[in-house]
């Protein structure tokens, strides 16, 4: 999964600092946590990611003080869908790419993507993407799309996420 920088910035007031603060990071820290690389901006993809689970919460559950600081969002600022980040590295260089909201496909060259990363060209599980509900809906979702992992010459298939 990439990570793409959207240009806008999400309006919640800055509230994120209080929680951020509140979890005793110092003001040069929070600094060098919401600074990107030099060259790396908004409207990029930046970073790669390896996701873990990915669930629907309530508004009460994003509203506990564990989960308000792993999100780093007041639980009426987050969204409903919650998913675990389990490894991030940012990309060699960045990829200028316009978003198209939400998870989409696309293809990038091979030689951004770290050297430690393990990543088959084209192949994502499938499951990656199935959203897993906290509550008791039965709203479960597969974002798959079938992908028969072919791909251009030097490049590999990956998804990419807006943020």
């Amino acid at each position: 999964m990439l990570l793409h920088v959207g240009r806008r910035t999400y309006p919640d007031g800055d509230r994120h600092l209080e929680i951020m603060k509140d979890a005793g990071l110092s003001d040069k820290e929070i600094q060098q946590l919401k600074s990107l690389p030099p060259s790396f901006g908004k409207g990029m993809l930046v970073a790669i990611m390896e996701i873990g689970n990915t669930i629907e919460t309530t508004l009460e559950q994003r509203s506990e003080p564990t989960m308000q600081r792993q999100i780093c969002a007041y639980g009426g600022d987050s969204g409903r869908i919650v998913t675990e980040i389990a490894k991030v590295a940012y990309l060699k260089r960045p990829i200028p790419m316009a978003a198209q909201g939400g998870v989409w496909k696309t293809e990038i060259p091979q030689d951004v993507i770290p050297d430690d990363w393990d990543l088959a060209p084209g192949m994502v599980d499938p499951q990656a993407y199935r959203v897993k509900s906290n509550n008791k809906s039965n709203s479960r979702k597969n974002k798959s799309d079938g992908n028969d992992g072919s791909n251009g010459q030097n490049k590999r298939i990956v998804y990419s996420i807006s943020g």
